[in-house]
């Protein structure tokens, strides 16, 4: 697992059951659920929360939706200069769906706290309010109360530069409707209305749209995707904002994919399309279900019109069980190659949350490569996920940074780590931070793209180290054949050395010579190191331990392992953690260690502070969760015991 990644959770107060970042990475997260209509019990609410701290979670604002209606269910937000506008898919109560008026289309102006104080001396609060409500379904939506019908989806086109953010259009989908629907419409406005519906679509054999998704592949020419169970479809669409109409002639969308069937010599059941995200505009990565297993699939679509092929797989473990939700951020492009990384993170029935990295070479060579794995997060929750979401990425901007002299120019570079942030919901009323690292790819190069970090100085040291004692011990080994080889020439036992040209001969024989001379005390230290190596104690991050600690699930056995936590080396914020299996054992080798609760308060208020830089710990969990476990000021021997082998000391 990385250790770049960081969490923190907060309590709602109500179930979630919808999300979504500001799309201009501000630090701003918008959640709307409740219990639904009637339920005076649990409000239905929606919540601004400041999640721009690493550490901790804020409600900075909320409202209280009319508990007479539903709950919020799908959501998408607009970004404006102090806040946003969050479009909301929330049906209206039961009194007037019955009179054919279901207003499930609703505005809400999410304005930010403000930074300055007011005249009391305190900051403004933020503040959220209702804007205005209608129905951009067909009238056959509002006739079908019987069958519980409502705005399941909702999807907004990524936003790009400021100058460019109120350029994007949106799609929302019925479900349990009369008659199944997708409408497309300009989202330029903080009250969208019929007129500016841009497309309606009818699913063949009224299929309900599982999940859809939109990009602009160039200003203006967008590309909406969505699937049913079995069947992905693509529909191209050109809108000219300044005169709110399409630029080119209305078209029905192109399937372009299908599951196939399986014959009957293979595993029973026939895949089902949960959702999709697209990668590019010819690329859109799939996640299927079939019972408790799931893959992901790598779609290319080579032409307008023609059925497109899987070019990659990737089947999920087993212990994900069925996958829940996806979601991809797009990382910027390369100036010159436009080549990218690709976040995807998925979340399973299981409570896991898996996050993988793709690589997108650029339009030149238009490859993808395969799925590579960033991190494992393991019972992020304990109760079902509903959805998980990647906090878009805008890169700096380097406007104004350009100058006529040359010594500022050189100066000028692309600033340091970013963060991206992914958010989770469960039933369990919690929403789950996890803060990802990113930095660019390099550091000296305005305007380099970004890529998601891939360990600490720790780590790569460590990797090192280990690689060097494998490649040690082999040499090791090498040598001591090789010794026995020429041994066994100078005995005549062996005539093949005198084939060999006399100066390779020459060079063999004294290459035996100093093998000769290894002293015994060397080789015995890389012995050691190789088996420190092999038999060493299970590492990994101390939040994830805290996440065993804090489960009921976990075995007597595990409750009985000793977990230690070394201080961060000089020049470095990491820690380093490991379970050994007994505390006799652990203090054999750590007799400086100290449990938790033997610490004075001045190191645990210095170890609480490496404990959240680091992103192993946050103050919401209480201090209660550290018991027991030993924390010593030594750090790096592993590191140095193999440097100090290497090097003969």
């Amino acid at each position: 697992m990385s250790k770049l990644v960081s969490y923190t959770q907060f309590d709602l107060g109500y179930p979630p059951w919808t999300l979504d970042f500001d799309p201009y990475n501000r630090g701003y997260l918008v959640i709307g659920g409740g219990g639904g209509e009637g339920q005076k019990e649990v409000a239905n609410r929606l919540t601004l929360l400041d999640v721009s701290s690493r550490h901790s979670v804020e409600r900075v604002a909320e409202l209280a939706t009319n508990v007479e209606e539903d709950c919020p269910v799908s959501l998408g937000v607009l970004s404006t200069k102090d806040g946003l506008y969050a479009y909301v898919g929330l049906n209206s109560g039961a009194a007037d769906r019955k009179k054919g008026i279901n207003n499930h289309f609703r505005t809400f102006r999410v304005d930010f706290p403000a930074k300055a104080k007011s005249k009391t001396g305190k900051p403004s609060p933020g503040n959220i309010a209702s804007v205005s409500q209608t129905s951009l379904f067909s009238p056959s939506f509002c006739q079908s109360d019987e069958q519980g019908a409502f705005q399941r989806l909702l999807r907004l086109s990524p936003a790009k530069g400021q100058t460019s953010a109120s350029k994007r259009i949106g799609a929302i989908a019925s479900s349990l409707s009369k008659d199944s629907e997708i409408v497309i419409f300009n989202a330029t406005t903080a009250s969208p209305s019929n007129s500016d519906v841009i497309q309606r679509i009818r699913p063949l054999q009224n299929a309900e749209a599982n999940d859809i998704d939109i990009i602009e592949s160039a200003e203006g020419d967008f590309k909406v995707a969505f699937c049913t169970q079995t069947e992905v479809y693509v529909s191209s669409i050109g809108y000219d904002f300044s005169k709110r109409k399409r630029k080119n002639p209305q078209e029905e969308p192109k399937s372009v994919f299908s599951v196939p069937i399986p014959d009957v010599f293979q595993q029973p059941g026939r895949p089902r399309l949960r959702s999709l995200r697209f990668l590019t505009p010819e690329q859109i990565l799939l996640l299927t279900n079939r019972g408790s297993q799931s893959e992901l699939l790598v779609l290319r679509i080579y032409a307008d019109g023609l059925d497109a092929d899987v070019v990659l797989h990737k089947q999920l473990p087993k212990r994900m069980a069925a996958a829940v939700s996806l979601d991809v951020c797009r990382l910027n492009a390369d100036v010159v190659t436009g080549a990218r990384q690709i976040i995807v993170a998925i979340a399973g029935q299981s409570q896991h949350v898996e996050l993988y990295t793709l690589d997108y070479s650029g339009p030149y060579k238009d490859s993808i490569s395969t799925f590579s794995l960033y991190s494992d997060l393991r019972a992020v929750h304990n109760m079902a996920m509903k959805k998980v979401v990647l906090e878009p990425f805008q890169p700096p901007s380097l406007a104004g940074t350009a100058s006529s002299s040359k010594k500022k120019q050189d100066t000028v570079s692309t600033p340091g780590r970013l963060p991206v942030r992914l958010a989770s919901i469960s039933l369990s009323n919690m929403v789950v931070i996890e803060t990802l690292s990113l930095q660019p790819l390099n550091p000296r190069k305005p305007g380099s793209r970004y890529v998601l970090s891939k360990g600490n100085n720790l780590s790569r040291a460590i990797g090192k180290y280990s690689n060097l004692t494998v490649l040690g011990f082999v040499l090791v080994i090498s040598l001591l054949l090789l010794q026995s080889f020429l041994n066994a020439q100078t005995a005549g036992e062996n005539p093949s050395l005198q084939f060999l040209p006399q100066n390779l001969q020459n060079y063999l024989t004294s290459f035996s010579q100093r093998a000769d001379k290894l002293s015994d005390s060397s080789i015995q230290k890389v012995e050691e190191v190789v088996d420190q190596y092999v038999h060493s104690q299970v590492v990994g991050r101390l939040r994830d331990f805290l996440h065993v600690r804090q489960h009921s699930s976990f075995s007597p056995e595990a409750e009985n392992k000793a977990i230690i936590v070394q201080a961060p080396e000089a020049g470095s914020g990491k820690l380093s953690t490991e379970v050994h299996a007994d505390s006799t054992e652990l203090l054999k080798e750590h007799a400086q260690a100290k449990k938790w609760e033997e610490l004075s308060e001045s190191q645990q208020q210095r170890w609480k502070q490496h404990l959240i830089d680091a992103g192993e710990w946050a103050e919401s969990q209480g201090e209660t969760v550290l018991k027991g476990i030993f924390f010593s000021e030594l750090a790096g021997a592993v590191g140095q015991a193999a440097a100090e082998a290497f090097a003969g000391g």
